[in-house]
């Protein structure tokens, strides 16, 4: 099938009455929207708002059950619905193009990076010289910011950061010089700095190369800074659509006014008491960690020298960069990694030296929540027998007390008795992450280590996850180290902000004094790479 580039009515893309189903169910109702040429187009809603199914439709990419059954696709004014596996092959790569949100599971493990940008390459262009193609991949690797692309096209994609694995994602996705890209959930793993610069790199990249963008996201901060044009969705349907300043300083309704509403702005705090308010008499240190070191084989440190003091109802966020060692940190201080050096001091008692016996009692008081509650949560176990094991495994008590008391902590985290018999994958994300808290705090440990415990959560859950931890702290006592990639995030719910980078504690203070006094270059350079949703907020009040 031939697509023409030339595009008289400046149109790359337009969806009409989009309808997608998987088997019976209708999932995508009647979705309309157009994306001008050279425009950035934001798709946002929260999970199973049907989001990334009207993209992967755009490209003719629905999983198996999943079909279009009414409305149009069109791709530079020619309408794509029902074409062949053969015809679209022939436009993907060429003239619509997919950066995925995952680029670990989307690069082969096996094949080195060049020869996996030389394969898409190739598939348009197949009587191409072999040095020609090879001298392609180079320039596609240095226009990317991949440095050193000589000796990175023989490398596999396990030996690049995240980032730079996104970035090889975006040198495969404009190969061919397409005329659209769609993005999905490209900048969700990543780290404030990174996904800054992975969308600087999509914005530069559009621009030089005259591409339309759609961008796929939960994060409406993203949204705020990259886009100009954005569509809401909630439940398969088109809640609003608008400029991004028409979205984000005067949303029409209530749905984008709740989820911007879930996002901290600049001076927001949790509710509850400050911690350390003054008058008040300084709880005793539950964790205090002195000359922490870690490392592999002869490698460099991984931590260095890290020291901290956590009290009793105190929440501490430990902020860095991808490889800055945060989850190092929590897997080292939880015990599931041996500290090189230095001294884990819990509640009096050596934790780091502990052995057998006493560390399984020690254990008792610090417990860790993980950012994915789906891989930590045993897949074959009823939700109140996960919550349950762990007084039953300390010897607390026998079952039926174990589960009753499962029981009222699940119903603590909003979770009543229809949930109770469920195996984790019949539960939301949210509703996971909640089994995982009260799995960690029902042993009213003196320490919960909560390591990214919202990053994979739409923004609406993300605050109610919030809210619950606060409100447990609160009955519990329970000190938090919160170890979070997202500022914002980190400024509103902790009460001392730890700056991580490159294994060592570069900076440590209220949040008021990191993000208005800060010292060091490196968090001056975190909290510039902030989205701002809000921003878009102020300057039209300034302007009125």
């Amino acid at each position: 099938m031939t697509v023409s580039t030339v595009n008289p009515t400046g149109t790359a893309v337009e969806v009409s009455d989009l309808r997608v189903a998987y088997g019976g169910d209708e999932v995508v109702h009647g979705v309309s929207f157009r994306l001008r040429r050279g425009a950035r187009l934001g798709i946002v809603g929260e999970s199973g708002s049907g989001k990334s199914t009207v993209a992967r439709a755009v490209l003719g990419l629905l999983p198996p059950g999943g079909h279009v059954t009414g409305g149009r696709i069109e791709l530079l004014d020619t309408d794509v619905v029902g074409r062949t596996d053969k015809e679209m092959n022939d436009l993907r790569g060429r003239v619509v193009s997919l950066v995925f949100q995952d680029p670990l599971t989307s690069l082969d493990p096996v094949k080195p990076i060049g020869k996996q940008i030389a394969e898409v390459i190739v598939q348009h262009h197949r009587g191409l010289p072999r040095a020609e193609v090879r001298e392609r991949c180079l320039r596609l690797l240095n226009e990317v910011g991949v440095n050193d692309a000589e000796r990175r096209l023989k490398q596999y994609p396990h030996e690049f950061s995240g980032g730079m694995r996104q970035r090889v994602l975006i040198a495969i996705a404009i190969a061919n010089q397409p005329d659209v890209l769609i993005a999905d959930e490209p900048t969700t793993a990543l780290d404030v700095t990174t996904q800054a610069q992975v969308l600087d790199l999509l914005r530069t990249t559009a621009e030089r190369h005259g591409m339309s963008v759609i961008l796929v996201t939960h994060d409406l901060g993203v949204v705020a800074e990259f886009c100009d044009e954005v569509v809401v969705m909630k439940a398969g349907e088109i809640i609003e659509t608008g400029t991004a300043e028409q979205i984000f300083a005067s949303p029409a309704q209530d749905y984008t006014r709740h989820l911007l509403d879930c996002i901290p702005r600049p001076g927001d705090r949790r509710p509850g008491p400050e911690f350390g308010d003054p008058g008040d008499a300084e709880p005793a240190a539950v964790l205090t960690i002195t000359g922490l070191r870690k490392r592999y084989g002869r490698g460099p440190h991984v931590l260095d020298d890290i020291d901290l003091t956590l009290h009793a109802g105190e929440t501490v966020g430990i902020v860095g960069e991808s490889g800055a060692g945060k989850s190092t940190l929590a897997r080292t201080l939880i015990r599931l990694e041996n500290a090189s050096g230095g001294t884990i001091d819990l509640n009096g008692a050596d934790f780091g030296a502990a052995r057998s016996k006493r560390l399984r009692e020690l254990r008792r008081d610090i417990q860790m929540v993980f950012q994915d509650p789906f891989s930590s949560l045993d897949p074959h176990m009823q939700v109140v027998d996960i919550v349950a094991q762990p007084l039953i495994v300390h010897g607390l008590c026998d079952r039926p007390a174990a589960r009753a008391r499962a029981t009222e902590m699940l119903a603590s985290m909003g979770l009543d008795e229809q949930f109770l018999d469920r195996l984790p994958r019949n539960l939301s994300g949210g509703q996971r992450q909640r089994v995982a808290i009260a799995r960690a705090l029902i042993l009213r440990p003196a320490v919960a280590v909560l390591d990214e415990p919202i990053s994979a959560l739409d923004v609406s859950v993300r605050a109610q996850v919030l809210d619950l931890l606060r409100e447990e702290q609160l009955s519990l006592g329970t000190a938090y180290l919160f170890i979070v990639h997202d500022l914002a995030v980190a400024r509103y719910f902790c009460d001392r902000i730890a700056v991580l980078y490159e294994g060592k504690i570069v900076e440590f203070g209220s949040p008021a004094d990191l993000f208005e006094r800060p010292r060091h270059p490196y968090t001056r350079r975190l909290l510039d790479a902030i989205p701002d949703p809000h921003h878009l907020q102020r300057r039209m009040k300034d302007t009125t």
